[in-house]
This record gives C-alpha cells, structure tokens and sequence, in this order.
C-alpha cells in the first residue's frame, strides 16, 4: 500500500530566443508533465497562446501517409523495431529544425512520394484480383446448381417460344405452387432437385405466353431466381467449367504474384517506416507542447508538474539552456490542485497496475491499491482455481507472456505476469486440495486416482488458519463445502471492512473526517459489517439489545449523515439508507462465488476422473490420455478465465468500490523514446 510519488509545480519565465532549446532540455528530462495554460489564457491579461510550428501539418500528413502504407504491409509481413536507429541523432535536436532534422522531413517526404505509388497501385490490383474471384466464385456456385438440374448455360437462351425459370424455393412452398401452375396452364415441364434441408432446386418450363402469370406465382412462392452470368451464356457445362477453373487458376497465380512483390517491398522498407513514424511521432508531441504555453511578445510562461526528487534536475537542464536567464519556481500542490498520478510500486506487484488501472487511475491525495491488489487477487483467484499441476501450465504461459512475446504490448507482459502470481497461488492451493492435473492425492475409497494414473501421490498440506474450512477436495462432503461457505463469507467479511479502512485513510488524507466518521463506508459501515457479523456467524442471537447495538445504530447513523451532512432531503435519505444496508448483505454473499467456482472447478475434474476410471487404469491407454489431456485442457482455458472474470468482479464491485475514487491522471511527462525500454 503506497502513495502516488510527491509532486511539486514547476512555474517558469523564459525569453522567445530560448524556448526551444528549453523544451529541448525539458523532453531530455522526461521529468516535466506539462499544464495546459492557455485554458485560463483570459485571466493572464495580456499573455497569449504559444501556438504550434509550421511542422505540425506537415508531420499529420507524412504519418497518415506511412500508417496507409503500413495497413496495407501489416496483412502480409510483421516487424519491430526497438529505436530510431540512424534518426536519433536528429530527433535528439527537436524542437529545434536545423539542416540535418530539416534533411530528414525531405529524406521522408521523397521516400513515402515514390513508395506509396508503388503500395498503392499493388494493393489496388490486389483490391481487383479479390473482386473477380468473389465474382468467380458466384459462377461457380450458379453452375454447380445448373449441374444439379443437368442443363448447360446455353440451354437456358436458346429457346425462342418458352419461358424457362431457374432457381431455389423452400421445400413446402414446391407442393402448393405446382398446383397453382396447373391451374395456369396443362403445357408445363417441372422438374426439382434438392439443394440442402430446407431449399429444393426448381427449373420450370412454359410457353412465354404464361409467363408473367408463372413468374408472379413463383414471386409469392419465396423463388428466388438464378441469374445465368452473360460470360457463361455461350457455353455447355462442360465447356464452362474449364473456363472458370482456368480463370480460378489465373486469378490465383496473378494474387500469388502481387503478394510477393508487396511482401518483398514490405520486408525491405517496413522497418524504415517505423523508424520514421517514431521520429515523426517524437516531432508531434515536442511540437505540441507548444500548446501548453502562453507568451508575450518576448518572452514564454509555461507550468507542469515535476516529481519532487527531481526538481534540481529540472531546475539546472532550464538554467543551462537558457544560460541563467529564465525565472524558474517550485511549490507544493495547494489544496484545489490535482496533480497527475506517477505509480510507484515494486517491480514484483508492478504488473497488477494493468488491472487497477483498468478501474482507473488513483488520484494524487489517495491510496494507490496495486500492492493490495498484488496480495488479493492471487489469492482469491488460488481459492477457486486450486490445482498444482493446472497452476504450474498457467505459471509457464505467464512466463511466455510476460517476458518472451513482445507483440502484446506492454499491458500484454503486465497481464503475463500477474498470470505467473496466480499461478503460484493456483500451485500452493492445489497443495492444499491435493489435487495435480484435476487428479486428487487422497480417495474415499481404493487407490487414489493420482497414485494410479501418475504413479505417485502426496499428503495435503495442512494450513492452521485453513485446515478447519479445507480438508482434503471440496466435494468430499457437505459439511466441507460449508466450511468452504463460512470461509467465503468471512473472507468477504475481512476484504470489505479493509476496503472500508482505506476509505478511512483516504478521508483522512483528504482532510474529510465528518465523511470518514459518518459516511456508509466509513465507520458506519465498519461497525454494521462488524456488528451483523458477530449477530450471524458467533453469538447466533438476535435479542433486540444486541441488534440495537451491532445493525441499528451504525445504519442511523448513515441516515443521519446523509440528511444532516449530505442534506439529500428525507425521503431520498432513507432510500439511501436502505440501498447501503443491502449494500451491506449482498457485497457480502457475492463472495460466495469462491466456494461456487471452487467447487465448479472440482466437479469437472470428477467428471474427468469417472470419464478416465470408466475407459481405463492407466494413461498409456491411448483414450484415457486423450480424456486426460482434454479434460485439462478445457479446465484450464474454461475455468481459468471464469475464475480471473470473478476475482476481477469482486475487486471492482466488491472491494474498490468502497474506497477507490480512481479519478486520477496519469503522469505523463514530454519525452521521447529513443530506444525500447
């Protein structure tokens, strides 16, 4: 449990004549989170916006021009790159635009010219290519339905004094609508064909006079026509499908063609383009911090927010670039500022970040719950997915996410490695449970399924805090799944009163005692958790003293702040009231989703262990390790990320919902990364 790192706010006077190298200095640091001056421009007079260089539009239009180009490269050739390579020396210069960053905009500018006609003409065939063999594949699909009837292309047109109509009707309409046809006329040739379970083929045949009395019929009949393409009309079946497979083969070799050359292309220029989409990038944001500014006719006011171990650090980088001549403050946050949020936490719960801050993002005057979260989060979710061997597959996917696959990003590795907690808690649980590959180490009766298919076995471990609600599987018998019951709720009892603590410290960081002291969440609720807990689960007695004392008292309490301190008014305060003493209960009972879960995760492991017992006794029977091997495969995927969905609920729902405002901003300082951290 820590705070966000301590901020101090960084005021500074510079004249026009060094701002650039200023915010050259400043981007270096990577220390200085800029504030937006210009929304309060009409209270400083005559200060006036800093405004953007002339390099902003042009820096929009080369990186629309290299993502349209990287679209199209990015269906067929994949790359990374992890610096600006040879650009860094002149990305290092911004926002100053000297010869060699002013060679560089040319050196991009002429290669996108030429390389985004190329990409654009191969993609543009390739575009066309697809489109006829959409067009092909129509074609085929109206001749393979003229095979079925046995007729040609060319029979269709080549009558002069008969209608002939080709196409598909639901099975039950074909029935009612030759009778409707022979009410038209005598002279008809009718003949069906299958096509699938609900649709027959249908040719009939008519002197053209009935033409339009039939095709009406066949319109309130749901037939929907087959329309002969005019390229197949000269052509017998056979004769037509050799065209159409030669076409099929023509279109496949010119795609086949286009796609090695894009990906020749592709593979050769990739990497440079997001080396020049990082320089580009790196040009947008220094200029746009421009923005930030205000200015007088000489000089520039700019405002952020520097992490207080580093503000002698800023302090000298816009001394030295402006050769002393600059005014340069910093000072705390007063009481109406928000500063930007800079996490801190250790590198073994850093990971949990990608999860809280999914919630959002701590406020500077709150507590920041990722370390909480490092301690919870495994630990509920080991509750419900307890299994070592299970644990030990999701320990080593969390360590092939985490820290060898780069292309999920960096909230993939964050996700990969909180994976690796749960799965050490997943491991330690299965332990406890005794259970390895869904196969438990101790059995009712006989041998126990562990010692029979892997030959080995061991004793569960006994855990004094947790022996009196586990012992041994969880569905060994009823009175064990209650003690997991009990267990739930009072693990539920204890995440939820320390929700309410936190809520305590932030009201008290915040200066807010009356809420801390009187709020549904504060001590109120505190004492009612605590209260009907002790009515429910220890002293089992509901004389009118003790409920008094341990519900009613709290609730009137939350009552009266809502109508004295809030001042909700009186009927919207006992609507309140009531919602937050219900709050109470059901935030209580929604952590019995551990037992639930945890004994969803047994059964399907009993499943499994029946389904193995019944094919066989040993797992080289080739269908008892198919059985096993699937079986595990389907907890794991299934089970793993039902049990990661409701450790994630209750954490949102249950637990940070009591305490966590989450309004927050990140700290996001001007800097440019030259290299992949």
């Amino acid at each position: 449990m820590v705070r966000p790192r301590s901020m101090r706010k960084l005021e500074a006077l510079v004249l026009a004549e060094h701002k650039d190298d200023v915010l050259r200095a400043v981007k270096d640091t990577g220390a200085v989170h800029f504030i937006n001056l210009t929304e309060n421009a009409e209270a400083l007079g005559r200060l006036q916006s800093a405004g953007t260089s002339h390099l902003r539009a042009e820096v929009a239009e080369l990186l629309s021009k290299i993502e349209n180009i990287l679209e199209v490269f990015r269906q067929i050739h994949q790359a990374e790159v992890d610096s600006m390579g040879e650009l860094e020396p002149a990305a290092r210069k911004l926002p100053v635009v000297d010869g060699e960053v002013r060679r560089v905009f040319e050196e991009i500018a002429e290669k996108l010219f030429f390389l985004g006609d190329r990409v654009g003409s191969l993609n543009a065939r390739l575009s066309e290519i697809r489109k006829e063999k959409e067009e092909l594949r129509g074609y085929q699909d109206t001749l393979r339905k003229l095979e079925i009837m046995g007729i040609s292309p060319k029979d269709m047109r080549a009558l002069k004094h008969v209608s002939l109509f080709l196409g598909s009707m639901p099975a039950e309409e074909v029935e009612p609508f030759q009778k409707e046809l022979a009410d038209i006329t005598d002279l008809y040739l009718m003949e069906t064909r299958k096509l699938d379970k609900k649709h027959v083929l249908v040719l009939v045949g008519v002197l053209s006079r009935y033409e339009v009395d039939v095709s009406r019929a066949l319109r309130l009949r749901r037939f929907e026509e087959i329309t002969i393409p005019l390229r197949l009309i000269p052509y017998s079946l056979e004769d037509a499908r050799r065209v159409l497979e030669e076409q099929a083969e023509r279109l496949e070799r010119e795609e086949r063609e286009v796609l090695q050359e894009l990906k020749k292309v592709a593979e050769a220029e990739m990497e440079t383009l997001l080396r020049y989409q990082m320089f580009l990038n790196a040009a947008r944001r220094v200029d746009e911090a421009n923005l930030n500014m205000l200015r007088t006719r000489k000089t520039y006011v700019f405002s952020g927010w520097v992490p207080q171990e580093r503000t002698e650090e800023v302090r000298k980088a816009i001394e030295s670039a402006t050769g002393g001549a600059c005014i340069v403050s910093f000072r705390e946050p007063e009481e109406h500022e928000l500063p930007p949020t800079l996490l801190r936490n250790p590198p073994v719960t850093k990971p949990l970040e990608a999860l809280t801050t999914t919630y959002g993002v701590p406020n500077y005057r709150e507590v920041d719950p990722t370390s909480i979260v490092a301690l919870t989060f495994p630990f509920i979710f080991g509750f419900m997915f307890g299994d070592v061997g299970q644990g030990l597959v999701l320990i080593l996917a969390g360590l092939l996410v985490g820290f060898r696959v780069r292309r999920f990003g960096d909230k993939g590795r964050k996700l990969g490695r909180t994976l690796v907690l749960c799965g050490i808690m997943a491991t330690f649980m299965g332990f406890v449970y005794g259970s390895m590959f869904g196969l438990e180490a101790e059995a009712a009766h006989g041998e126990a399924p562990m010692q029979k298919y892997l030959g080995f076995t061991f004793e569960p471990i006994k855990v004094p805090l947790l022996d009196r609600f586990f012992e041994g599987a969880l569905l060994a018998g009823p009175d064990r799944i209650m003690r997991a019951v009990y267990f739930s709720i009072y693990l539920g009892v204890f995440l939820l009163i320390m929700g309410m603590v936190l809520n305590l410290v932030n009201h008290a960081i915040q200066r807010e005692m009356k809420h801390a002291l009187l709020s549904p969440f504060g001590v109120p609720g505190i004492w009612a958790l605590l209260g009907g807990s002790y009515l429910v689960f220890w002293l089992k007695s509901f004389s009118i003293p003790h409920v008094l004392g341990g519900v009613v008292l709290p609730i009137l309490l939350v009552f009266l702040h809502l109508l004295v301190i809030e001042r909700q008014g009186f009927l919207i305060s006992v609507i309140e009231t009531f919602e937050n003493s219900m709050k109470y209960l059901t935030n209580t009972l929604s952590f019995l989703r551990i037992t639930i879960i945890g004994v969803v995760h047994a059964a399907l492991s009993m499943m499994m262990v029946n389904a193995m017992l019944a094919l066989g006794d040993s797992l080289l029977n080739p269908a008892v390790l198919l059985v096993f091997i699937a079986g595990n495969v389907l907890i794991i995927v299934m089970e793993a990320f039902i049990s990661f969905v409701h450790t994630l609920r209750l954490h949102f729902y249950e637990i940070f919902s009591k305490f966590y405002r989450a309004n927050g901003v990140l700290f996001s300082p001007l800097r440019i990364m030259y290299k992949e951290e």
